[in-house]
């Protein structure tokens, strides 16, 4: 699974000017790493929860909706972290939007 190449996707459609700010800085790395993880670990809490509710459902329709799930949770969490009415709306610079995903990563 390339939970990174999703997250990046999700980044470069959601929050352009961030990802290219965060890229040109060099926190883009950083950052999809950081979401990468939060995403696998969605997806895998996904599928322990479906597959305890669904168990004779097919493997592949499993992670398929364990994914989809994952996806949203994710989507939720960037618009939480990233919102945009807020810091990001008005230039949040690379150092701040670093220093919000360091202290997320400290209570993840």
């Amino acid at each position: 699974m390339q939970y990174k190449t999703i997250v990046l996707e999700l980044l470069q459609e959601q929050y352009p000017a961030l990802c290219a700010q965060m890229q040109k800085e060099r926190g883009l790395l950083s950052a999809v790493q950081h979401y990468g993880l939060s995403l696998k670990g969605f997806h895998e809490g996904w599928i322990d929860r479906i597959s305890t509710r669904k168990p004779d459902l097919d493997p592949l329709q499993l992670t398929s909706q364990a994914l989809e799930l994952a996806i949203e949770d994710l989507k939720e969490v960037l618009s939480s972290d990233f919102p945009p009415s807020g810091p990001v709306a008005d230039g949040l610079s690379l150092d701040d939007a670093m220093m919000h995903i360091r202290l997320a990563m400290r209570h993840a």
